[in-house]
């Protein structure tokens, strides 16, 4: 997956710009703007409401039964809660979803669920800036999580067994609804999800001066 969320300011259009060309489902708070970016001129801007996410369809490519890379530009509008980046959490179902979230305080923290059991990664010791972008990566390799901000590694954790395969909804700026308020108020930009990969497993690495190249 790759969204450059580019495009006309106002515009709800979020395209994939990875060969797989999903279709992203956009809710009424979620929009393109030219206000702010990092790459490309505009951004996609979440309003923190309950209708400000987007989605890319069901699929198993999401899972944390396999390696995985999520990376992308954030820019919170406020450090006041709990707010969820992206999930694949479903409403009442936890079992094998995983979740990224910026606390309350502004750290990154990462959580993954096996068939009866969260095993939370626990959350970076930096924090981010109100009103600044920042780099924010998760990688999976076999039962080891990482986090890093702005290319450095943050947080590392193992576990013990790793979720199964499921076919779960990506949901991007949420966790899922009726759980107080979880949604993301702030911008995104330029993010990737790449599957079957943990691209960064070092102490660090160069985070990208431009956009990534469409695939």
């Amino acid at each position: 997956l790759l969204l450059h969320m580019d495009g006309a300011n106002g515009s709800i259009v979020f395209t994939d710009s990875s060969s797989h060309a999903r279709t992203i489902t956009r809710y009424s708070g979620a929009t393109i703007r030219t206000a702010v970016s990092k790459f490309g001129g505009a951004c996609g801007e979440f309003s923190g409401l309950s209708s400000g996410y987007i989605t890319a369809p069901a699929s198993a490519d999401w899972g944390a039964h396999q390696d995985f890379t999520l990376e992308m530009w954030v820019r919170p509008e406020w450090n006041a809660r709990k707010e969820y980046l992206a999930s694949t959490v479903d409403s009442g179902n936890t079992h094998n979803g995983w979740a990224l979230y910026k606390a309350a305080s502004g750290a990154i923290g990462f959580s993954w669920w096996d068939s009866s059991d969260t095993l939370a990664t626990g959350e970076t010791t930096t924090t981010l800036t109100v009103g600044a972008f920042a780099h924010v990566a998760v990688t999976v390799a076999g039962t080891t999580v990482r986090i890093y901000i702005d290319g450095n590694l943050e947080k590392t954790d193992t576990h013990s067994v790793r979720p199964s395969s499921a076919s779960r909804l990506l949901q991007i700026g949420r966790w899922f609804s009726g759980t107080g308020s979880p949604y993301f108020y702030g911008y995104l930009d330029d993010l990737r999800f790449t599957a079957g990969f943990a691209l960064y497993t070092g102490a660090s690495f160069s985070v990208p001066t431009a956009a990534y190249p469409d695939s």
